[in-house]
């Protein structure tokens, strides 16, 4: 089963299972977060388009409706807690949760931010809380869990991840999720940008500047990322024709469905059809671990200095258009590393290999960035694989 169902007690908006995990298979939750937090060794991650290799100390924000799968690093053990966290809860509080698309990692805008530590901590306040159970405990968990959310909500939103420099007044996200909610409603319409304006009464460049200035990146941006995060869903459940997705998710043709997803996933549709969807339904590899080592290893983290991780950066197709300086650039490729295979199961994609080339100032900078152009172009037709290039001044 694709979508896996969390049941909530209704007395917490929290559920935390801790594994031994040989191989947690591809599935997704709707209304639910997940997080996850490695206590012990190595795990490697795919969540959604992205490969993660997470050592003890490390976390990730799983966001609803991604798909994710967790499994073994070289034989490692390995102890990872499961944390889900009940969106409808939190509803009231925040109107726009549901469109929120979170951005927490703890090597990434959390290590940007210097709050790695901090939000490490709350997980294992979090996790001993709920390991104590009822009564005064489980007031201290509903408290823990709303200041974690009213972090992740604040702080670790998509837009703050690419906007981290400026202030976004209050009325400008709220405009921002009010378009945001309407893309995730309306995304499949192909008229999308011009059903908004006459609807809010927003001139459509008004629209991109709103995009812009709150979420550092365009209109056309977002609305291609929803539009493939809603594909991809329907590539793994349903056996629909690539005309079909593509047609439902609000794509103009078949070559604009192709071209966007392969921007985000780095592989073609129905390459990664034929990869993932077999995978589906697999039979998981978790062992429950015992309340004792749990505790444990919350004493270990919680004897430990500020852990001193590197620095890494998600590399998607608006990272690219907002990388600023060399700096960043060549931080944001160190991140890369391949992934293994197993033997008994394909894990997709293993990664890409970037090459930086500088052009300086002298002479015609844009007669040499046509010829560079053009020889990438010749390049990638006598390769057998996909060669994407980005020109940032």
């Amino acid at each position: 089963m694709y979508t896996e169902n969390i049941a909530f007690d209704g007395k917490s908006p929290v559920i935390m299972n801790v594994y031994n995990i040989g191989k947690y298979t591809l599935h997704c939750h709707e209304d639910v977060i997940e997080i996850i937090f490695v206590l012990k060794g190595e795990v490697q991650v795919k969540v959604s388009f992205e490969y993660f290799t997470l050592s003890e100390g490390d976390y990730v924000v799983v966001n609803r409706e991604d798909s994710h799968k967790i499994w073994q690093h070289d034989q490692d053990d390995n102890i990872v807690a499961v944390f889900h966290v009940d969106l409808k809860y939190y509803q009231v509080n925040f109107p726009h949760i549901y469109y929120v698309i979170f951005a927490c990692e703890s090597f990434d805008l959390a290590k940007y931010k210097g709050q790695s530590y901090q939000l490490r901590q709350m997980l294992l306040d979090l996790m001993n809380s709920l390991l104590q159970g009822g009564g005064s405990a489980g007031e201290r968990t509903a408290d823990i869990t709303a200041r974690l959310v009213h972090t992740l909500v604040k702080e670790y939103s998509l837009e703050r991840y690419y906007n981290r420099h400026k202030d976004i007044s209050s009325d400008k996200l709220e405009t921002y999720y009010t378009i945001i909610q309407y893309i995730y409603e309306q995304y499949h319409s192909k008229t999308l940008l011009q059903d908004i304006s006459a609807k809010e009464f927003y001139s459509k460049s008004y629209i991109s500047h709103i995009f812009k200035e709150v979420g550092a990146a365009s209109f056309q941006d977002i609305l291609g990322y929803i539009r493939v995060y809603k594909a991809e869903r329907l590539l793994l459940e349903t056996d629909d024709r690539l005309t079909a997705i593509s047609g439902k998710c609000g794509f103009s043709d078949i070559k604009y469905f192709n071209r966007t997803f392969q921007k985000w996933f780095l592989v073609k549709p129905t390459d990664y059809r034929k990869i993932y969807q077999q995978q589906i339904g697999k039979a998981s590899k978790l062992t429950k671990v015992a309340d004792g080592k749990v505790q444990e290893r919350i004493n270990h983290f919680k004897n430990l200095a500020e852990q001193h991780t590197e620095y890494k950066v998600s590399i998607t197709p608006i990272t690219l258009k907002n990388i600023g300086s060399q700096a960043d650039l060549l931080s944001c490729l160190k991140q890369d590393k391949e992934l293994p295979e197993t033997a008994d199961d394909s894990q997709g994609l293993a990664g890409n290999t970037y090459a930086v080339i500088r052009m300086s100032d002298n002479g015609n900078l844009e007669h040499n960035r046509r010829l560079l152009e053009k020889l990438l172009n010749e390049f990638q037709d006598k390769t057998a694989g996909d060669i994407e290039c980005w020109f940032i001044k």
